[in-house]
């Protein structure tokens, strides 16, 4: 699942779900998250499940290219441009939700 680990393997979502979860409740909690998150982005349809494919569920970039029925070169430009959305947007609940 994309991004959201540090340097020393933990998630820092867990910090912000509540103390004393497992590993398993952190990655669903996690998922969760990012599924609800981006629901709230103002993307389409096909840009939301792009992102979710490759960034939440880790699915080959060949597989969701063939399965939106775009080049493999279009998705990846599509999900780089995604991602940078993403992490504007993330970065700035992250600063309202912690600060």
């Amino acid at each position: 699942m994309g991004r959201i680990t540090h340097k020393t393997g933990v998630n820092p979502l867990s910090d912000v779900f509540g103390t004393d979860l497992t590993d398993e409740e952190v990655r669903v909690k996690t998922v969760e998250f990012l599924y609800d998150f981006s629901a709230k982005l103002k993307w389409s349809d096909e840009d939301r499940y792009i992102w979710r494919q490759r960034f939440v569920e880790n699915t080959a970039p060949v597989q969701v290219a063939k399965e939106v029925g775009r080049s493999r070169g279009w998705l990846d430009t599509r999900y780089s441009r995604l991602n940078k959305k993403f992490d504007k947007a993330i970065k700035k609940w992250w600063n309202s939700h912690t600060a």
